[in-house]
């Protein structure tokens, strides 16, 4: 069942058939399929830049934002601060695409909608968040590492921490 479940929080259930859920180790079975999916030559290896570069002009800009985001800051100014994207202006450009896209969200307090320094933005899209993550920032060490030394090194100890109970959460909220 666990794998079941964190196969849905990365793919939204695409990768659940196949798995023992008995296994204990099935959670690393689950996220070892997901890390073999987007190496070289898989076929989810270019699925998010594609879908990004189909959307928007300028993916450095994209990338940085998302990286920012999927290392857990959500403020704008420490976005801008972070993401090494130019001007403010630019970076309002890119998240206003990346919500339409719904990608990214924007969340407000109820009583103070307007105010910029207390909204927080947040990746909505669980692959995203993944790849962004854990696949983007270490794309080169994943070309020459094996996939389960690979895992082992820069994903399995936050994911299990960070990655699946904050997403787990939010699939729950959704359920409410």
């Amino acid at each position: 069942m666990l794998s079941a479940i964190i196969s849905y929080i990365v793919f939204g259930a695409v990768h659940i058939i196949g798995f023992d859920m008995s296994s204990p180790t099935a959670w690393g079975q689950a996220v070892g399929k997901t890390t073999e999916a987007a190496s070289p030559g898989a076929r989810l290896e270019n699925e998010i830049p594609l879908y990004l570069n189909s959307e928007i002009s300028k993916l450095t800009n994209a990338n940085e934002v998302f990286a920012t985001l999927a290392l857990g800051y959500s403020k704008y100014s420490d976005i801008l601060n972070q993401s090494h994207v130019s001007s403010s202006p630019t970076l309002a450009d890119v998240l206003d695409k990346l919500i339409k896209m719904d990608i990214v969200e924007k969340v407000t307090p109820i009583n103070d909608e307007n105010n910029k320094k207390k909204a927080g933005y947040y990746i909505t899209d669980n692959l995203s968040l993944f790849y962004f993550r854990y696949i983007f920032k270490y794309s080169s060490q994943m070309e020459i590492m094996d996939e389960e030394v690979f895992y082992d090194k820069y994903i399995a100890d936050d994911f299990e921490e960070w990655f699946v109970p904050h997403r787990f959460e939010k699939i729950c909220l959704q359920y409410q």
